[in-house]
């Protein structure tokens, strides 16, 4: 009996089984459950749901130390997590960038010019003219 090479098993199971692999452990009504949870962006409800099971902790007459200080570590990188850069705002930081770099080019190609500011117009040399000067002001 011949098998198929192991990646090309791997990528079946990850074609077929990857999605409903939780699934399968799941009443019908945490099915539904999780489906609306794929639909969640965000960690916010994550990290107000830990802090408050810190709380109900540290509230114990005798807290568990580890479960505590495991729940600090798992709160302090879900904030942690939450705060960097979506791929979208990384996008955007990029272009902002990369127009900043232009602008700096610029500059550097013709060291009388001036970097613009949003509604400054060039004068006939090329340079940022302030809307003021433009207008005789």
């Amino acid at each position: 009996m011949t098998r198929a090479p192991r990646h090309a098993r791997g990528q079946a199971a990850r074609a077929g089984v990857a999605r409903s692999f939780y699934e399968a452990a799941l009443d019908e009504a945490d099915r539904a459950g999780l489906a609306e949870a794929r639909d969640v962006d965000g960690l916010g409800e994550e990290v107000a749901l830990l802090r408050l099971q810190l709380r109900r902790e540290l509230a114990e007459e005798q807290p568990d130390a580890r479960l505590v200080q495991a729940g600090m570590r798992l709160l302090v990188q879900s904030l942690l997590a939450e705060r960097r850069l979506s791929p979208q705002q990384a996008d955007d930081v990029g272009e902002a960038l990369a127009a900043l770099l232009g602008e700096f080019g610029e500059l550097l190609q013709d060291p009388g010019a001036e970097l613009a500011a949003e509604g400054d117009a060039p004068d006939d040399a090329g340079h940022a003219v302030a809307e003021e000067e433009v207008r005789g002001a």
